[in-house]
């Protein structure tokens, strides 16, 4: 009974505020005039609506692990990283709070070549706590 778009945001029209939620996996990092794409976010979401996205993680393993070259090897389609602390930042000063985050993207195998599978969890947890995954989710509440 869920009314569902899948389409390109910014050229959808309609009437101010929508959504109830607007949810962006592996979207924001891909448009190059991100205040455009925020500000149809916060005119498209109702007050007390939910933004959920994911992105790569800017602080993620792979760019702690080599600046350069994490910044050597980020898509020409991505015209923005974003670390967690600096998405949360960017989206407070526009009347978000951050609900909630999952730091998502963790493989240990890429750092760890020839770790025994058992210890595989133990890493995997160990790179949540330390919020070192690649990519990560957040939820964000519109506040005005």
């Amino acid at each position: 009974g869920l009314k569902v778009e899948q389409t390109d945001f910014l050229q959808m029209e309609f009437s101010y505020p929508y959504y109830d939620v607007i949810a962006m996996w592996y979207y924001i990092e891909h448009n190059q005039n991100l205040s455009q794409v925020i500000k149809k976010i916060k005119s498209a979401l109702k007050v007390g609506g939910l933004l959920a996205l994911s992105t790569p993680n800017a602080d993620g393993i792979t760019s702690r692990k080599d600046r350069s070259q994490y910044a050597k090897r980020i898509p020409d389609d991505h015209y923005f990283e974003f670390s967690l602390k600096g998405l949360q930042q960017l989206l407070i000063k526009e009347g978000f709070e951050l609900l909630d985050y999952n730091i998502t993207g963790v493989h240990p195998k890429r750092w760890l070549k020839n770790i025994p599978s058992f210890l595989l969890p133990l890493f995997r947890w160990l790179m949540k706590k330390l919020k070192i995954g690649d990519t990560f989710e957040a939820y964000f509440k519109r506040l005005r």
